[in-house]
């Protein structure tokens, strides 16, 4: 049996140690808060609460649902005080919602496909250049890896990679199988060029990502 003396100091030291701990986890809190906050300029200036941050959204069409139905409910009704989406589409004309938008402060970029590997490259280049952008989100049905390499190459600081589906939604047998070849391989690339991982549910976190991002080396964001 130990002594009551005894008990007290170890009781003291427990204390001490727990302190430690605490003292050691604000120092990681802070850290991050501030590392956060170093990140946050645009171009030479800081970004403050005044300014809200812009992230690029790759990509839109002008369908009225899927994807773009999702990226578009989500913009009219966030709070554009702080976060400021601005928008990619391989669509030449102008989409419908297109003024809408503009109206409320985003800007749209009428990109070339990536088939076109060199023109998509320079133009996203000098868009990611021209407005400085730290954030770029793709929303994604299958990991087509293409257009996301390309952006890392042409300067992209951070990218999501968020996973919107479970399957290829392609009945036409001689591109679904292309696809399914360009899935597999962007599976085993995205823990690579990517810097963040959401997922509207578990299995679409399981459809898009590798284990090694699965397993928790890297981070998923569950979304709505």
């Amino acid at each position: 049996m130990w002594s009551y003396s005894t008990k007290e100091l170890i009781e003291e030291q427990i204390s001490k140690c727990g302190k430690r701990l605490v003292n050691i986890g604000c120092c990681i809190v802070i850290y991050m808060l501030v590392h956060v906050e170093t990140e946050l300029f645009v171009g030479e200036r800081e970004f403050t609460m005044s300014e809200p941050m812009r992230v690029l959204q790759a990509f839109i069409t002008n369908d009225k649902g899927g994807l773009t139905g999702y990226i578009a409910q989500n913009y009219r009704y966030m709070d554009k005080t702080k976060v400021q989406f601005d928008f990619l589409t391989y669509d030449t004309d102008k989409l419908d919602f297109e003024d809408e938008f503009i109206n409320m402060g985003a800007k749209f970029y009428h990109i070339q496909q990536p088939s076109h590997p060199i023109d998509f490259y320079k133009s996203l280049k000098y868009i990611l250049r021209r407005e400085n952008y730290k954030v770029i989100h793709f929303n994604l049905s299958y990991a087509n890896f293409v257009p996301v390499i390309l952006a890392k190459l042409a300067g992209a600081h951070n990218i999501i990679i968020h996973s919107h589906s479970t399957d290829i939604d392609d009945r036409r047998i001689f591109i679904r199988k292309i696809k399914t070849g360009i899935h597999l391989l962007g599976k085993m690339i995205f823990p690579f060029v990517g810097n963040s991982f959401w997922a509207c549910s578990s299995d679409a976190a399981k459809w898009m990502f590798s284990k090694k991002i699965l397993n928790g080396f890297l981070p998923i964001m569950l979304s709505m």
